[in-house]
């Protein structure tokens, strides 16, 4: 279960674009992620084999209680984050133009501490990006045609991991 910000179907749709330029230029071979399942992740809540009702609820509760205004995000760099996957993610990520997010970000994990949520781990350092798909090749930072929209909203989500399925269990709208 975690916490994301889904673009509107124009960023949704430029970042598709992106995938597909990339995937050209760096002769990629894996697969986009669907156009509904792009994303940028805000903050993990929990894994849980079978989503429990009481945890859904207390997170849910939680997030009703963010006061927060919209803001806009612009990712405008693509690049491969290294890890030990031989599958690496291919990403969008911003400068300037993820400072909206971050700040989010920072409230809504306050928030979940506040409420004592129990964060099993420290949090790991926190990137705004979308993930546009899996390889093996890497992809040197570059610029690319800006994905820009207006978040709105904050949506909780059950990712079916291992699945590529992410089941939207509630939205919660930002002011303005």
């Amino acid at each position: 279960m975690f916490f994301a910000l889904y673009p509107d179907a124009a960023g949704a749709a430029a970042a598709g674009s992106i995938t597909e330029r990339l995937r050209d230029e760096h002769v990629l071979t894996g697969r986009p992620i669907a156009s509904e399942r792009r994303h940028v992740s805000l903050v993990a809540v929990g894994q849980y084999p079978n989503l429990p009702e009481e945890a859904v609820w207390a997170v849910r509760k939680v997030a009703a209680g963010i006061d927060a205004s919209s803001f806009d995000i612009v990712l405008d760099s693509a690049m491969t984050f290294m890890t030990r996957q031989l599958a690496k993610p291919v990403v969008l990520v911003g400068g300037d133009g993820v400072a909206g997010v971050e700040l989010f970000q920072r409230k809504l994990v306050m928030a979940l501490k506040d409420a004592g949520f129990p964060f099993r781990r420290k949090l790991p350092p926190f990137t705004p990006h979308m993930t546009l798909l899996y390889d093996g090749r890497g992809v040197p930072e570059q610029p690319v045609a800006p994905v820009r929209w207006t978040v709105r909203e904050f949506v909780l989500v059950h990712s079916h991991h291992g699945h590529s399925r992410h089941v939207p269990l509630a939205r919660f709208p930002l002011r303005g």
